[in-house]
């Protein structure tokens, strides 16, 4: 999908809402050549791609070459210690959030609970830049943040929690935090929807509340102004639309060989989608479209929540209750974390997993007096309403989207 670049421009009205009938129902990274083997390094890539490091003065230099995927001619990387790239994650349990610190080779990882007395405590993200972590207590039927002390995230014993979205939830449940235009993104898997609301709760709309039976995890791309979700219903699938909830923009990416497709990560930089089938016992990844899907790692138990760091894949397991990883260049796998308070939903901490572009709503709010909505159309945005609310038609509007 050709994605046109956005333009500032003077000549864009201002969009504003307007009250109607409330009644209504709306139902690779590229690592540092090895210096052995005469200074040629190479690095195994997804998707039949082979990284090609040569020599040069004293200098590296990258090259992605394309090779088959079943090629006998890519030997196996050479083992490493699994622990040597430290890591952060969050991940909750029922009553709490917890963060791990994957840095020690020996020992096991460092856990502090940061967040504790939740009810039934789901979907977890956060926003690097304002130290802020979010989640879905499906136990409380609310979305609640925590500012966090610093960077390092130290411990919220004093950190008051903040109810961000209180009213018109069920079972919320999947959770993604847009860090472009401070939107929160979630997922209902009682009522069946898929809403958006600024990061302070204001503004509530539901973007998609037909053809949904049972969505679950949901994530963001906002450099492709992307929003993807799994559902696991009667027809399990997995989709995909713009942002700002066009229906037009909707697309199936896999109704195959899918049961419970459970957690979604992205990988941002190689524009790849990994997700979990606890039904089917397996990872697997495929490109923003759909395609080029394959299994990364099969014969699990009941793989749930998953995130992508560094080239390593963390997810939890219901079933044995357990949070574990998966070197994409060993492939060594590896139990973290075995414990009775099962981990539910887990994210990797770091900013290199938020990085920031330029965007249309960054600039007055895009214009709009509500929601600006990053978008897939030529624009790159759209202005919107919360649901309740329309857009007047009482004044021009000569460029943008209104929806």
């Amino acid at each position: 999908m050709a994605l046109e670049p956005y333009t500032k421009s003077a000549e864009i009205e201002p969009q504003l809402c307007q009250v109607i009938d409330s009644n209504k129902d709306v139902t690779t990274k590229a690592t540092k050549c090895a210096k052995s083997n005469s200074g040629v390094g190479w690095r195994q890539m997804l998707i039949g791609f082979l990284l090609i490091c040569f020599g040069i003065s004293n200098s590296w230099q990258y090259k992605n070459v394309h090779m088959p995927s079943s090629s006998s001619l890519i030997a196996s990387p050479p083992a490493s210690a699994f622990v040597n790239t430290p890591a952060t994650l969050l991940f909750t349990t029922r009553h709490d959030i917890q963060v791990a610190n994957i840095t020690r080779p020996t020992g096991g990882p460092q856990i502090d609970v940061i967040v504790r007395d939740l009810a039934e405590a789901m979907a977890i993200d956060f926003y690097y830049a304002k130290n802020l972590v979010c989640w879905t207590d499906s136990g409380r039927e609310i979305i609640e943040c925590a500012q966090t002390n610093s960077s390092a995230l130290q411990p919220l014993l004093r950190a008051p929690k903040q109810t961000v979205i209180s009213t018109g939830l069920d079972k919320p449940e999947g959770l993604a935090i847009d860090w472009y235009t401070d939107k929160i993104y979630w997922t209902d898997g009682e009522k069946n929807r898929i809403e958006v609301a600024t990061l302070d709760g204001r503004y509530q709309k539901v973007l998609f509340w037909t053809d949904l039976d049972q969505p679950r995890a949901v994530a963001v791309v906002p450099a492709r102004k992307l929003l993807i979700w799994t559902d696991w219903g009667e027809y399990p699938k997995i989709e995909r639309a713009s942002m700002d909830g066009d229906p037009l923009s909707r697309m199936t990416l896999v109704k195959e060989h899918v049961f419970w497709p459970n957690g979604l990560a992205v990988d941002l930089k190689n524009e790849l989608i990994y997700w979990t089938d606890g039904k089917h016992h397996f990872i697997d990844v495929m490109r923003l479209d759909g395609s080029s899907r394959r299994t990364i790692v099969n014969n699990l138990k009941y793989p749930f929540s998953l995130t992508f760091f560094d080239d390593r894949l963390y997810w939890t397991d219901w079933q044995r209750g357990s949070l574990n990883a998966l070197d994409l260049q060993t492939r060594e796998l590896k139990e973290l974390i075995d414990t009775p308070k099962a981990p539910n939903s887990v994210r990797a901490w770091d900013p290199s997993l938020q990085p920031y572009e330029d965007n249309p709503c960054a600039h007055n709010n895009g214009n709009c007096s509500h929601l600006c909505l990053l978008a897939t159309n030529s624009q790159g945005f759209s202005c919107a309403c919360p649901t309740g609310v329309k857009l007047s038609l009482q004044i021009p509007v000569p460029m943008g989207r209104r929806r």
